[in-house]
């Protein structure tokens, strides 16, 4: 399955009817199954697919996208502290990029860290 891609931003506060318009237009333009994901004052419209992974390198890509849709920044861009999911080590390589393996370790220095 492919990753789910932001196709949409709605700007918050939004009404119940105008939300239905909006999601019947998108649905109409994109397909059945797009999702909702709240990041601060947007909803993100997402395509069906594999939400992107929780690396440095995937969200990296994710904020763009969504800054991209909404001419700017947004609240989430270098907010969140990114932990191995394996391991749960901020310096571990696979925490830097889902392709790395998991060392288990949280020493400084690690190839493929981005604390190297």
């Amino acid at each position: 399955m492919s990753t789910a891609t932001p196709v949409a931003a709605i700007p918050l506060p939004i009404g119940v009817m105008d939300l239905d318009r909006e999601a019947n237009r998108l649905t109409m333009e994109h397909g059945q199954g797009l999702t909702l994901r709240q990041h601060g004052q947007h909803l993100i419209v997402y395509t069906p697919g594999e939400p992107f992974d929780y690396c440095r390198r995937c969200q990296a890509a994710e904020s763009q996208l969504i800054e991209d849709l909404i001419g700017g920044p947004h609240w989430m861009t270098g907010q969140m502290m990114i932990l191995c999911p394996t391991c749960g080590n901020k310096r571990c390589p696979h925490a830097t990029d889902h392709l790395n393996a998991c060392t288990g370790s949280n020493d400084p220095g690690q190839p493929g860290s981005v604390y190297a």
